[in-house]
């Protein structure tokens, strides 16, 4: 009986797998290395000098208020002379003590800018690299794209999209695909869904 039951399993097993090699292959998965396509179509330097023509602005504007501020602490201190009196003197640290909070979120708000500014130009060079990766991935039955990480452990050469995705890239040109250009104006990052 239990050889009964036994060989039983077994063509139950044999007939499963059997049945398995028969199954058509659904899409496959494909890796994307978008900071070497960046870098392949000299993206990457766009994006750099943008990053830092936004610092350079925001810095300009950071340092204007604290001349502005500092300039009218020192027009008031001028104004009370060396003879200030108490009262004096603690209107001119309460100036003092606003203007560092007006320069801290002036440069709160500066940081914030700079980020907001990068990831829509990060955000920009993916909407226009996404159709080129869709096109190759279809041609190679790939079905999802992930993007190339640190925790992407390995990827076969067969997985690798990145340099099908530089040569279509290429081959289209910046005027077709718009990249080596920045937008006009980054758009503005959407509100935060609290």
């Amino acid at each position: 009986m239990k050889r009964a039951v036994m060989a039983l399993a077994v063509m139950g097993l044999a007939a499963a797998l059997t049945g398995c090699k028969d199954q058509p292959v659904g899409p496959g998965v494909g890796v994307l290395d978008l900071d070497k396509v960046a870098a392949a179509l000299g993206w990457d330097a766009t994006l750099n000098q943008s990053i830092k023509d936004k610092d350079q602005e925001l810095s300009d504007s950071w340092n204007t208020l604290r001349d502005n501020l500092k300039g009218q602490i020192e027009s008031k201190a001028k104004e009370y002379g060396e003879a200030a009196t108490d009262e004096q003197k603690t209107e001119l640290g309460q100036m003092t003590g606003r203007a560092d909070q007006v320069l801290q979120n002036a440069m709160n708000e500066a940081r914030q800018k700079s980020a907001v500014h990068r990831q829509s130009l990060v955000n920009d060079f993916r909407d226009k690299v996404r159709p080129y990766a869709k096109e190759v991935a279809d041609a190679r039955n790939i079905g999802v794209i992930v993007l190339k990480t640190e925790p992407v452990y390995y990827t076969a050469l067969t997985a690798d999209l990145t340099d099908a995705v530089i040569a279509k890239l290429q081959a289209a040109g910046p005027e077709k695909t718009g990249i080596g250009r920045l937008p006009a104006e980054p758009a503005p990052a959407a509100p935060a869904n609290d």
